[in-house]
C-alpha cells in the first residue's frame, strides 16, 4: 500500500513534468501562429490588391487560387493560435488550483504515518 503511494508521487510528477513540457512547446506554438497570421495577412491584403488590379487591368482572376489558399491557411492559423490560448489557459488553470506534491520521494525512506 505504501510503496503504491510512493510511486504514485513518482507518477504525478513526471506528469507535471511532460505537461510543463507541453506548455512550454505551446508557447513556441503561439508564437509561430502570431508569425503566421501576420506573414499570411499581408499576403492575403497583398493578393487581393494585386488581384483586383488585374481583374481591372486584363479582366481575368489569374491570382485567385492563390488568394483562397492564403485565406484558408490564415484561419486556420488563426484557429492554432485560439487552440494555443485555450491550452494555456486550462494550464494555469490547473495549475493553480491542484496542491503540488512537497516532500521529495527518497527511496527507502517511509513517512511518518498519521493515524
Amino acid at each position: 500500500m505504501i510503496i503504491y503511494l510512493f510511486d504514485e508521487i513518482d507518477i504525478v510528477r513526471r506528469i507535471r513534468r511532460w505537461a510543463a513540457i507541453a506548455f512550454i512547446a505551446t508557447l513556441v506554438a503561439a508564437c509561430f501562429s502570431i508569425i503566421l497570421i501576420g506573414l499570411d495577412a499581408k499576403a492575403v491584403q497583398d493578393g487581393h490588391d494585386l488581384s483586383n488590379i488585374n481583374q481591372i487591368v486584363n479582366g481575368s482572376s489569374y491570382f485567385q487560387p492563390k488568394f483562397r489558399i492564403l485565406s484558408a491557411q490564415l484561419a486556420f492559423a488563426c484557429l492554432v493560435f485560439l487552440f494555443c490560448l485555450v491550452f494555456i489557459t486550462l494550464y494555469i488553470l490547473v495549475f493553480v488550483t491542484t496542491p503540488k506534491v512537497r516532500r521529495p520521494y527518497q527511496p527507502g525512506v517511509l513517512p511518518p504515518l498519521r493515524y
